[in-house]
């Protein structure tokens, strides 16, 4: 963190939550995910953003294997990781996409 901040202004946020994603989005010029105290990403948001392509979905049903998903207010299921359907449609990525890769891979290591 000492590094970081020699780079230029520092702002750490401890909350994952979609309104500090959208926030970093806005300011930051720079992102870092730590998980468990190790760094697991930095880079641009832009970066953390376009981690998550290819892997965005939107589904009529849940996909099994899937790293996250949930029903949006369509009713239709976002999902991330492999393509849970033949039906499904790829959707453009978010940086809260990308945050929750990155954390879930982290999860799925620590567990391992």
């Amino acid at each position: 963190m000492v590094a970081l901040s020699r780079q230029g202004p520092l702002m750490t946020i401890s909350s994952p939550g979609a309104e500090t994603l959208i926030l970093a989005w806005i300011l930051a010029a720079s992102v870092v995910v730590l998980w468990q105290g190790r760094v697991r990403f930095h880079g641009s948001p832009s970066q953390l953003r376009q981690l998550a392509a290819g892997q965005v979905w939107t589904s009529p049903e849940d996909g099994p294997g899937a790293v996250a998903s949930w029903r949006t207010e369509s009713g239709a299921y976002r999902v991330l990781g492999p393509r849970p359907s033949p039906a499904a449609e790829p959707a453009a990525p978010t940086v809260e996409d990308g945050y929750l890769l990155v954390t879930a891979r982290s999860r799925e290591e620590a567990a391992a």
